[in-house]
């Protein structure tokens, strides 16, 4: 009888210990977004093998809607960015799942790449496509945000609305010119970029993972 309470407290502790392990508030992003990500792939694979209603469309954004997998990686903000990005450039793959992670990059990082290139007929078609724009307009952002603030061309409301299609990829950028003005006389272009920031919600933390996108 000793020996079974025995055997049984050794397992109550495994378990205990695997509890603390696998405690959902300790994983780190990147594997919420791993794990949804994987869960997201098999929901729309549940979806084509069940041949729902959903499994006939061709439009990605039917299957983030309402989807909780999709959600739940929004909600990560911008933690989640830098490990959706290295999905998409280090997979050879290009399909429906690439696509949502081209969708939630836009989402969470309120950027407008089909704004910024001004494809007004056509926008980015799949995930590959996707990539390489997105890491253009990062590695470029810094000096397209300055040239339009420096422009002689738009107005300040064209100049906002311009730097906020980069969402918050044109954050540091805009901190920058902000603290440059401080000594300045306050101006429209100034007030606005600050609350093109403020718009986003952003604590000191995702602020930083803003500037460790780069």
């Amino acid at each position: 009888m000793k020996r079974i309470y025995f055997f049984v407290g050794i397992l109550s502790t495994i378990v205990i210990c695997l509890s603390l392990v696998i405690n959902p508030r300790d994983i780190s992003a990147s594997e919420k977004v791993r794990l949804n990500l994987e869960k997201l792939d098999q929901s729309i694979q549940d979806q084509i093998e069940n041949h729902t209603l959903l499994s006939l469309s061709s439009n990605p954004y039917d299957y983030i809607a309402e989807n909780e997998y999709y959600d739940a990686i929004i909600e990560l903000g911008v933690a989640a960015l830098c490990e959706l990005e290295n999905s998409l450039v280090s997979s050879d793959e290009n399909g429906l799942v690439q696509y949502i992670i081209s969708i939630a990059i836009e989402d969470i990082s309120h950027t407008n790449v089909n704004e910024i290139l001004g494809n007004e007929d056509f926008g980015w078609e799949d995930a590959h496509e996707f990539t390489t724009e997105w890491l253009e307009i990062k590695d470029t952002v810094t000096e397209k945000v300055e040239t339009i603030i420096q422009s002689e061309f738009l107005n300040d409301e064209q100049k906002i609305e311009k730097i906020n299609h980069y969402g918050l990829l044109a954050v540091p950028a805009i901190e920058s010119y902000v603290n440059a003005a401080e000594g300045r006389q306050s101006n429209f272009l100034k007030a606005g970029l600050k609350h093109v920031v403020e718009s986003y919600n952003l604590d000191e933390k995702e602020i930083e993972l803003v500037y460790e996108l780069f």
